[in-house]
Protein backbone atom coordinates (compact mmCIF):
# COMPACT_ATOMS: atom_id res chain seq x y z
CA UNK A 1 0.00 0.00 0.00
CA UNK A 2 1.27 3.47 -0.85
CA UNK A 3 1.00 6.44 1.41
CA UNK A 4 1.40 10.13 0.90
CA UNK A 5 4.81 10.05 2.57
CA UNK A 6 6.49 8.48 -0.48
CA UNK A 7 7.00 5.05 1.13
CA UNK A 8 5.95 1.89 -0.70
CA UNK A 9 6.08 -1.47 1.08
CA UNK A 10 8.53 -0.01 3.57
CA UNK A 11 10.90 1.20 0.84
CA UNK A 12 11.58 4.81 -0.09
CA UNK A 13 10.42 5.55 -3.63
CA UNK A 14 13.30 6.49 -5.88
CA UNK A 15 13.47 10.14 -6.99
CA UNK A 16 12.42 10.95 -10.55
CA UNK A 17 15.22 10.65 -13.09
CA UNK A 18 17.25 13.79 -13.62
CA UNK A 19 16.55 15.72 -16.79
CA UNK A 20 18.42 18.36 -18.72
CA UNK A 21 17.62 20.35 -21.88
CA UNK A 22 18.86 18.58 -24.97
CA UNK A 23 19.41 21.94 -26.68
CA UNK A 24 20.16 25.29 -25.06
CA UNK A 25 17.15 27.69 -25.04
CA UNK A 26 18.62 29.98 -27.71
CA UNK A 27 19.23 26.98 -29.95
CA UNK A 28 15.70 25.61 -29.66
CA UNK A 29 14.20 29.06 -30.28
CA UNK A 30 16.47 29.55 -33.30
CA UNK A 31 15.41 26.18 -34.67
CA UNK A 32 11.72 26.93 -34.18
CA UNK A 33 12.10 30.37 -35.78
CA UNK A 34 13.80 28.88 -38.82
CA UNK A 35 11.11 26.21 -39.22
CA UNK A 36 8.32 28.78 -38.87
CA UNK A 37 9.94 31.04 -41.47
CA UNK A 38 10.31 28.11 -43.85
CA UNK A 39 6.67 27.11 -43.38
CA UNK A 40 5.59 30.70 -44.08
CA UNK A 41 7.56 30.81 -47.32
CA UNK A 42 6.19 27.46 -48.51
CA UNK A 43 2.60 28.41 -47.62
CA UNK A 44 2.90 31.75 -49.42
CA UNK A 45 4.34 30.27 -52.59
CA UNK A 46 1.76 27.44 -52.56
CA UNK A 47 -1.15 29.87 -52.13
CA UNK A 48 -0.07 32.00 -55.09
CA UNK A 49 0.54 28.93 -57.27
CA UNK A 50 -2.86 27.42 -56.38
CA UNK A 51 -4.66 30.67 -57.16
CA UNK A 52 -2.95 30.94 -60.53
CA UNK A 53 -3.78 27.34 -61.40
CA UNK A 54 -7.51 27.71 -60.80
CA UNK A 55 -7.61 31.02 -62.64
CA UNK A 56 -8.73 33.09 -59.67
CA UNK A 57 -7.64 36.60 -58.73
CA UNK A 58 -4.03 36.38 -57.74
CA UNK A 59 -2.75 38.43 -54.81
CA UNK A 60 0.82 39.64 -55.39
CA UNK A 61 3.39 37.27 -53.91
CA UNK A 62 5.00 39.91 -51.64
CA UNK A 63 1.62 40.61 -50.04
CA UNK A 64 0.91 36.92 -49.47
CA UNK A 65 4.36 36.40 -47.98
CA UNK A 66 3.81 39.37 -45.66
CA UNK A 67 0.54 37.83 -44.46
CA UNK A 68 2.24 34.50 -43.75
CA UNK A 69 5.27 36.07 -42.05
CA UNK A 70 3.07 38.26 -39.87
CA UNK A 71 1.36 35.11 -38.62
CA UNK A 72 4.57 33.22 -37.81
CA UNK A 73 6.06 36.35 -36.21
CA UNK A 74 3.26 36.39 -33.65
CA UNK A 75 3.60 32.63 -33.12
CA UNK A 76 7.32 33.03 -32.48
CA UNK A 77 6.69 35.90 -30.05
CA UNK A 78 4.29 33.63 -28.12
CA UNK A 79 6.70 30.67 -28.05
CA UNK A 80 7.83 31.40 -24.44
CA UNK A 81 4.18 31.15 -23.36
CA UNK A 82 3.96 27.73 -25.02
CA UNK A 83 7.16 26.60 -23.36
CA UNK A 84 5.84 27.65 -19.97
CA UNK A 85 2.69 25.65 -20.61
CA UNK A 86 4.68 22.58 -21.64
CA UNK A 87 6.59 22.79 -18.36
CA UNK A 88 3.30 22.29 -16.47
CA UNK A 89 2.90 18.79 -17.91
CA UNK A 90 4.71 16.66 -15.36
CA UNK A 91 4.17 13.96 -12.80
CA UNK A 92 1.08 11.80 -12.81
CA UNK A 93 -2.43 11.71 -11.46
CA UNK A 94 -3.74 15.05 -10.21
CA UNK A 95 -0.59 16.95 -11.16
CA UNK A 96 -0.76 15.70 -14.74
CA UNK A 97 -4.48 16.52 -15.06
CA UNK A 98 -3.83 19.99 -13.68
CA UNK A 99 -1.05 20.55 -16.24
CA UNK A 100 -3.29 19.47 -19.08
CA UNK A 101 -6.07 21.80 -17.89
CA UNK A 102 -3.62 24.72 -17.81
CA UNK A 103 -2.56 23.97 -21.37
CA UNK A 104 -6.18 23.79 -22.56
CA UNK A 105 -6.70 27.31 -21.26
CA UNK A 106 -3.39 28.44 -22.78
CA UNK A 107 -4.44 27.11 -26.19
CA UNK A 108 -7.44 29.42 -26.18
CA UNK A 109 -5.31 32.34 -24.93
CA UNK A 110 -2.65 31.60 -27.54
CA UNK A 111 -5.20 31.53 -30.35
CA UNK A 112 -6.80 34.79 -29.25
CA UNK A 113 -3.44 36.56 -29.02
CA UNK A 114 -2.29 35.07 -32.32
CA UNK A 115 -5.38 36.21 -34.21
CA UNK A 116 -5.33 39.67 -32.65
CA UNK A 117 -1.60 40.15 -33.22
CA UNK A 118 -1.69 38.82 -36.76
CA UNK A 119 -4.60 41.08 -37.77
CA UNK A 120 -2.95 44.11 -36.12
CA UNK A 121 0.34 43.56 -37.98
CA UNK A 122 -1.42 43.11 -41.29
CA UNK A 123 -3.50 46.26 -40.86
CA UNK A 124 -0.37 48.24 -39.94
CA UNK A 125 1.53 46.76 -42.89
CA UNK A 126 -1.23 47.55 -45.37
CA UNK A 127 -1.49 51.09 -44.08
CA UNK A 128 2.28 51.62 -44.27
CA UNK A 129 2.51 50.20 -47.81
CA UNK A 130 -0.61 52.03 -49.08
CA UNK A 131 -2.36 48.79 -49.95
CA UNK A 132 -5.72 49.83 -48.61
CA UNK A 133 -7.48 48.42 -45.56
CA UNK A 134 -6.91 44.82 -44.56
CA UNK A 135 -10.16 42.95 -44.08
CA UNK A 136 -10.53 40.02 -41.69
CA UNK A 137 -13.63 37.84 -41.70
CA UNK A 138 -14.49 37.50 -38.02
CA UNK A 139 -17.33 35.06 -38.59
CA UNK A 140 -17.82 32.10 -36.29
CA UNK A 141 -16.68 29.63 -38.98
CA UNK A 142 -13.48 31.61 -39.58
CA UNK A 143 -12.71 31.81 -35.87
CA UNK A 144 -13.26 28.06 -35.45
CA UNK A 145 -10.95 27.44 -38.39
CA UNK A 146 -8.25 29.70 -36.91
CA UNK A 147 -8.58 28.19 -33.42
CA UNK A 148 -8.27 24.68 -34.86
CA UNK A 149 -5.06 25.62 -36.68
CA UNK A 150 -3.70 27.41 -33.62
CA UNK A 151 -4.43 24.41 -31.40
CA UNK A 152 -2.40 22.17 -33.72
CA UNK A 153 0.45 24.69 -33.82
CA UNK A 154 0.41 25.02 -30.01
CA UNK A 155 0.48 21.25 -29.49
CA UNK A 156 3.36 20.73 -31.94
CA UNK A 157 5.47 23.46 -30.34
CA UNK A 158 4.57 22.36 -26.80
CA UNK A 159 5.63 18.80 -27.62
CA UNK A 160 8.90 20.12 -29.07
CA UNK A 161 9.64 22.12 -25.92
CA UNK A 162 8.61 19.29 -23.60
CA UNK A 163 10.78 16.70 -25.34
CA UNK A 164 13.76 19.07 -25.37
CA UNK A 165 13.45 20.22 -21.76
CA UNK A 166 12.81 16.74 -20.36
CA UNK A 167 15.57 14.84 -22.10
CA UNK A 168 17.34 12.42 -19.73
CA UNK A 169 20.37 14.06 -18.20
CA UNK A 170 23.65 12.47 -19.29
CA UNK A 171 25.33 10.43 -16.57
CA UNK A 172 27.95 12.39 -14.65
CA UNK A 173 31.46 11.90 -15.86
CA UNK A 174 33.49 9.71 -13.54
CA UNK A 175 36.20 11.57 -11.64
CA UNK A 176 39.53 11.49 -13.30
CA UNK A 177 41.72 8.87 -11.74
CA UNK A 178 44.92 10.42 -10.47
CA UNK A 179 47.72 7.93 -10.43
CA UNK A 180 49.65 7.96 -7.19
CA UNK A 181 53.29 8.60 -7.77
CA UNK A 182 55.27 5.45 -7.28
CA UNK A 183 58.97 4.87 -7.05
CA UNK A 184 60.66 5.93 -10.25
CA UNK A 185 62.00 3.00 -12.18
CA UNK A 186 65.76 3.18 -12.55
CA UNK A 187 66.41 3.15 -16.29
CA UNK A 188 70.10 2.47 -15.70
CA UNK A 189 72.85 4.15 -17.66
CA UNK A 190 73.34 3.38 -21.34
CA UNK A 191 76.58 3.46 -23.27
CA UNK A 192 75.79 3.83 -26.95
CA UNK A 193 78.23 3.45 -29.80
CA UNK A 194 76.74 3.43 -33.24
CA UNK A 195 74.04 0.77 -33.52
CA UNK A 196 74.98 -0.96 -30.25
CA UNK A 197 74.06 0.00 -26.69
CA UNK A 198 75.17 -1.43 -23.33
CA UNK A 199 73.35 -0.87 -20.04
CA UNK A 200 75.57 -0.49 -16.96
CA UNK A 201 75.08 0.27 -13.28
CA UNK A 202 76.35 3.83 -12.62
CA UNK A 203 77.53 2.72 -9.17
CA UNK A 204 79.95 0.28 -10.86
CA UNK A 205 81.80 3.07 -12.67
CA UNK A 206 85.33 3.56 -11.30
CA UNK A 207 86.66 6.20 -13.68
CA UNK A 208 86.01 7.67 -17.11
CA UNK A 209 88.72 9.17 -19.31
CA UNK A 210 89.02 10.72 -22.71
CA UNK A 211 90.86 8.84 -25.45
CA UNK A 212 91.05 11.09 -28.49
CA UNK A 213 87.63 11.09 -30.14
CA UNK A 214 86.45 8.40 -27.73
CA UNK A 215 85.66 8.06 -24.03
CA UNK A 216 86.68 4.98 -22.04
CA UNK A 217 84.67 3.66 -19.09
CA UNK A 218 86.32 1.46 -16.45
CA UNK A 219 83.97 -0.62 -14.28
CA UNK A 220 84.55 -2.25 -10.90
CA UNK A 221 84.50 -5.78 -12.37
CA UNK A 222 87.34 -4.88 -14.73
CA UNK A 223 85.25 -4.44 -17.86
CA UNK A 224 86.00 -1.47 -20.08
CA UNK A 225 83.81 0.18 -22.66
CA UNK A 226 84.97 2.54 -25.38
CA UNK A 227 82.36 4.81 -26.97
CA UNK A 228 82.58 7.65 -29.46
CA UNK A 229 81.80 10.78 -27.41
CA UNK A 230 83.40 13.76 -25.68
CA UNK A 231 84.38 13.82 -22.03
CA UNK A 232 82.43 17.05 -21.51
CA UNK A 233 79.21 15.47 -22.79
CA UNK A 234 79.67 12.37 -20.62
CA UNK A 235 80.45 14.55 -17.60
CA UNK A 236 77.02 16.20 -17.96
CA UNK A 237 75.30 12.83 -18.24
CA UNK A 238 77.11 11.53 -15.15
CA UNK A 239 76.47 14.51 -12.88
CA UNK A 240 73.23 13.01 -11.42
CA UNK A 241 75.26 9.95 -10.33
CA UNK A 242 77.92 11.92 -8.44
CA UNK A 243 80.75 11.29 -10.91
CA UNK A 244 83.15 14.28 -10.77
CA UNK A 245 86.03 15.59 -12.84
CA UNK A 246 89.44 15.39 -11.16
CA UNK A 247 91.62 16.01 -14.18
CA UNK A 248 91.38 17.56 -17.60
CA UNK A 249 91.09 14.10 -19.12
CA UNK A 250 89.47 12.07 -16.34
CA UNK A 251 86.33 11.68 -14.23
CA UNK A 252 86.23 9.63 -11.01
CA UNK A 253 83.51 8.04 -8.93
CA UNK A 254 84.18 9.42 -5.39
CA UNK A 255 82.59 6.31 -3.88
CA UNK A 256 85.47 4.31 -5.41
CA UNK A 257 88.23 6.46 -3.89
CA UNK A 258 89.99 4.53 -1.08
CA UNK A 259 92.78 7.02 -0.30
CA UNK A 260 93.69 10.61 -1.09
CA UNK A 261 97.31 11.72 -0.80
CA UNK A 262 97.74 15.47 -1.18
CA UNK A 263 100.91 16.92 -2.74
CA UNK A 264 102.60 20.22 -1.72
CA UNK A 265 101.60 21.62 -5.13
CA UNK A 266 97.91 21.19 -4.27
CA UNK A 267 97.50 18.26 -6.63
CA UNK A 268 96.65 14.81 -5.26
CA UNK A 269 97.11 11.15 -5.88
CA UNK A 270 93.96 9.06 -5.64
CA UNK A 271 94.05 5.39 -4.78
CA UNK A 272 90.89 3.62 -5.97
CA UNK A 273 89.30 0.51 -4.46
CA UNK A 274 90.50 -1.43 -7.48
CA UNK A 275 94.11 -0.73 -6.49
CA UNK A 276 94.70 1.74 -9.32
CA UNK A 277 96.37 5.07 -8.61
CA UNK A 278 95.52 8.15 -10.64
CA UNK A 279 96.54 11.80 -10.52
CA UNK A 280 94.10 14.56 -9.62
CA UNK A 281 94.59 18.24 -10.35
CA UNK A 282 93.94 21.06 -7.91
CA UNK A 283 92.17 22.92 -10.74
CA UNK A 284 89.12 20.67 -10.33
CA UNK A 285 88.35 21.15 -6.64
CA UNK A 286 89.90 18.06 -5.16
CA UNK A 287 90.76 17.98 -1.45
CA UNK A 288 88.19 18.21 1.28
CA UNK A 289 85.17 18.04 -1.09
CA UNK A 290 86.44 14.87 -2.80
CA UNK A 291 87.46 13.37 0.53
CA UNK A 292 83.98 14.01 1.96
CA UNK A 293 82.31 12.57 -1.15
CA UNK A 294 84.44 9.47 -0.98
CA UNK A 295 83.71 9.07 2.75
CA UNK A 296 79.99 9.46 2.11
CA UNK A 297 80.12 6.86 -0.65
CA UNK A 298 81.78 4.31 1.59
CA UNK A 299 79.26 4.94 4.37
CA UNK A 300 76.35 4.51 1.93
Amino acid sequence: MSGGDGVTNGNVEPPPPATAPRLAPWKIYTLIGAVLAGVAMVNGLSAVADAARVGGRTTPLPVVLFWELSSVAVVFALAPLIRRGAAQVRGSGTALLGGLAVNLALILLFSALHIAGMVLLRKLGHAAAGLGPYGFDASFATLVYEVRKDALTYLLLAATFWLNDNAPAPPPSPPLAVAEPGPAADPGFWLRDGASATRIDPAAIVWVQSAGNYVEYCLADGRRHLIRATLRAEEQRLLPYGIVRVHRTRLVNPARVARIEMRPSGDAELTLDTGETIAASRRFGIGDSLRQAAQGGREG
